[in-house]
């Protein structure tokens, strides 16, 4: 058992083979490591690449309704900047339960 194992280690191509192998998984620029690392950036990116396409497409959308409905941009501008007209008052209630 011994034998054959001394004897495949002393095989060149084993030998080449396993300096390949050590070569490519650990010591190259590219390592299986930092391929791994990179990969998982990939993926991560591209989740957030659909999530700001996603968010691009609605504020799309909303500046759309608000460029061709006044009614819309109304209440957009009352709920997000508190305007109010002449003859109104506004108040505003804060749910205390909330931090």
């Amino acid at each position: 058992m011994k034998k054959e194992i001394i004897s495949l280690i002393k095989n060149k191509y084993v030998f080449i083979l396993l300096g390949f192998i050590v070569w490519i998984g650990l010591l190259d620029k590219n390592n299986l490591i930092n391929t791994f690392k990179n990969r998982k950036k990939l993926e991560k990116l591209s989740e957030d690449k659909e999530y700001y396409n996603k968010e691009i497409e609605q504020t799309h959308k909303l500046k759309n309704d608000l460029t061709t409905n006044k009614r819309a941009f109304e209440k957009y501008v009352r709920e997000n900047f508190f305007l109010k007209r002449d003859d109104e008052e506004i108040i505003i209630l804060e749910d205390k339960a909330k931090p």
